[in-house]
């Protein structure tokens, strides 16, 4: 065996290694995203809870939130509005 042919398969196993290296990359980075995924979905089903835990524990978050859920326009007055923008943006 001369010294080419030790180069030739010298580069092969490089060029592998680099090919197994980028597999392995893109199977981390899929990992990484379904991580963040699942994780933000998580964020909004706790939020959600948060809601529901608020509207049903209240008659008057309960009645706001079907008003205000219908359209502002169903609300009683200014303060109703304000208290359901409120409730919104707290979650």
């Amino acid at each position: 065996m001369n010294w080419d042919a030790i180069a030739a398969i010298a580069e092969l196993l490089a060029a592998l290694g680099v090919v197994g290296s980028l597999v392995y990359l893109a199977g981390q980075v899929r990992g990484s995203l379904n991580q963040a995924r699942q994780a933000a979905i998580q964020s909004v089903v706790n939020q959600m809870n948060n809601v529901w835990t608020r509207v049903s524990a209240d008659r008057d978050h309960a009645d706001i939130w079907v008003r205000g859920s219908k359209g502002i326009s169903n609300l009683k007055d200014e303060t109703d509005g304000v208290r359901f923008s409120a409730f919104l943006l707290s979650q």
